[in-house]
């Protein structure tokens, strides 16, 4: 059997004062995070369980193992060239590790951390796993999330066009790339959700002042993956941030 080992990332964020955000394309199972309609071939859950308990608890002789996560405020998309995050903002010891499906198929582990009122404060973007407490080697990076927009009309408020975007009312995002309506790039706005595809765009997290796009240029669809908005977690000091990094070990 020639199988291929695939390790899918998942980032979930939660704010002491937000609840769990709705992720396309993603679903609870029993608690956990997992791809929907994820296809696999016959795999060897007990080879696969030995690969993800490696990763977390490291090799006996090199002492290889997860042991951190970072956040930071970068929004550049993950590379695979990525050895750092983007612009760091602080880095954790992973507080817990949540193994009840590291038997399961597929094969996942969750790492959780908890950021209080004093740690990673910023408008964060981006999150990282390492395996040491500074510096290299970055096991996974991922944003926070985003989404590629494919319309934005001359209204007030302006309505932002991303298919099922996943976005919640309050929660921010990073614009750019946006070609014709440029008025919009590099900054970061609130969302009210109109559809699941839809969402209008305010300046203020109470979503009390929209943003008028009545006087903005017209919107002009640019190439696939370059006029997107990136989330942004805007952490306080008031504010606790739990973030769970979900790994899922399928085999194509």
């Amino acid at each position: 059997m020639n199988d291929k080992l695939k390790v899918i990332g998942m980032i979930c964020t939660k704010l002491a004062r937000r609840e769990d955000p709705h992720l396309p394309g993603w679903a609870r199972d029993n608690g956990l995070w997992i791809r929907r309609g994820e296809s696999k071939n016959t795999i060897v859950l007990t080879g696969l369980s030995m690969m993800a308990k490696s990763i977390q608890y490291g090799n006996a002789d090199q002492g290889k193992t997860i042991r951190y996560l970072a956040v930071g405020a970068g929004y550049t998309q993950p590379d695979k060239a990525d050895v750092a995050l983007v612009n760091s903002v602080e880095r954790l010891e992973i507080d817990s590790w949540d193994n009840s499906n590291i038997a399961a198929d597929p094969v996942v582990m969750i790492a959780s951390v908890l950021f209080n009122t004093t740690e990673g404060n910023g408008n964060l973007m981006e999150c990282g796993l390492f395996q040491n407490s500074s510096g290299a080697p970055m096991f996974s990076r991922g944003l926070f999330g985003f989404g590629s927009i494919s319309n934005a009309t001359q209204d007030n408020p302006v309505v932002i066009t991303s298919a099922l975007h996943g976005l919640s009312d309050g929660d921010m995002v990073f614009i750019e790339g946006v070609s014709g309506m440029t008025e919009l790039n590099n900054n970061a706005y609130y969302v009210d959700k109109l559809t699941d595809n839809t969402f209008a765009l305010y300046s203020d997290a109470a979503l009390s002042s929209s943003v008028n796009g009545a006087g903005y240029g017209a919107y002009s669809e640019a190439s696939p993956d370059v006029d997107t908005w990136k989330k942004v977690i805007p952490k306080t000091s008031a504010e606790t941030l739990t973030i769970t990094y979900s790994l899922t070990f399928p085999a194509d």
